[in-house]
């Protein structure tokens, strides 16, 4: 794991990282992760080691008045990467899901926050015209572009623009 991650940011071994590392593990331990859940978030976005101490904890209270602590987790532990997006396209992101009820996809697939918002919300208006959106088909939001045009025969372009 060491070695991938050395990698993926040769940039780590730079003594200003190399001494800040175990810091940052106890830091994400006292937020609530277990060390094997930092390991493997550590692995898939070593990138974490990179953040301030500050940048990580602001980032994770303020998703906590949107999303439960243990629901956080899981997310973050899923999906890594949410440390470095920016904490109010996150929230703007989980908003949107939440009003359209359709909450628990974030949690279960964290993966679906790197989705542009204004892609989603055109391809929901797109396709609330033609299926009822739910919990069994939402994955029709996130279809990657060839696919999605595939399946609807409509293109990014004209959905963002509204052509439909």
């Amino acid at each position: 794991d060491i070695i991938q991650i050395i990698k993926k940011i040769p940039l780590i071994l730079k003594n200003i990282y190399l001494e800040s590392i175990n810091k940052k593990i106890d830091n994400l331990i006292e937020l609530g992760f277990m060390k094997d859940e930092v390991i493997l978030m550590t692995c898939n976005n070593p990138y974490i080691f990179l953040y301030s101490e500050d940048n990580i904890i602001n980032k994770f209270d303020s998703l906590l008045d949107y999303v439960v602590k243990t629901d956080l987790i899981k997310m973050c532990v899923c999906f890594p990467m949410v440390f470095g997006y920016s904490t109010s396209n996150l929230i703007s992101k989980i908003e949107y899901y939440n009003k359209l009820k359709l909450n628990d996809i974030y949690i279960e697939n964290s993966k679906v926050l790197i989705y542009p918002l204004e892609l989603i919300k055109a391809r929901y208006f797109f396709l609330s015209k033609k299926i009822n959106i739910n919990k069994e088909n939402y994955d029709n939001l996130f279809l990657e572009d060839y696919k999605f045009y595939k399946k609807y025969k409509i293109k990014t372009t004209k959905l963002l623009d509204g052509d439909f």
